[in-house]
């Protein structure tokens, strides 16, 4: 029974050891990567370097770090940028049928069996969002509420300029504090 609970100390010293030694690890690569960044501006990093975003060791943590670094050093040099939104007759389509809905990995079969019938079929033009208005100024938030299938996820899509699978009308304006999509 003794030999029992000199074995468990000798285990559990041991795993003491062990995690002391992973938190100095640890601890010494905190300060390596902080040295690494520390100081330095992520808008003129050295080519192939951490904070290089077309470099082969890129580190968007370490380019993240970086940039929060500088903001705190001067923060009126560096402010934070906000931007708001206007959109005006924001119109936005897309084609299929009445039931469409978001692929998942749950409902992907279904959607091989709708693409089997809907081979010869003609595609219906599906009107989600119409002419839509409205103004987010700067640090303001915006709270789109909606039942499933009113759009919510479309407008917030369109105005994030994700908008792959349907279509923005031409007409429709969409302006980002003097930046026109």
């Amino acid at each position: 029974m003794n030999g029992d609970h000199e074995a468990g100390n000798a285990s559990s010293s041991s795993v003491e050891k062990r995690q002391a030694e992973v938190h100095q690890l640890a601890r010494q690569f905190t300060e390596q990567s902080n040295y690494s960044t520390a100081g330095q501006n992520p808008f003129a990093a050295e080519a192939g370097s951490a904070l290089d975003p077309n470099g082969e060791h890129f580190n968007a943590r370490a380019w993240c770090k970086a940039m929060l670094q500088m903001h705190t050093r001067d923060k009126q040099a560096h402010p934070l940028r906000t931007l708001g939104v206007a959109f005006s007759n924001l119109n936005v389509h897309g084609f299929g049928s009445d039931t469409d809905y978001q692929k998942s990995v749950g409902n992907v079969w279904l959607e091989a069996f709708s693409l089997a019938r809907a081979l010869g079929q003609k595609q219906r033009k599906i009107q989600i969002l119409q002419n839509m208005e409205g103004l987010v100024e700067a640090g303001e938030m915006l709270v789109v509420l909606g039942p499933p299938g009113s759009g919510c996820s479309t407008f917030l899509k369109t105005v994030a300029g994700e908008t792959y699978g349907f279509h923005v009308d031409k007409s429709s304006n969409i302006n980002f504090q003097g930046m026109s999509d």
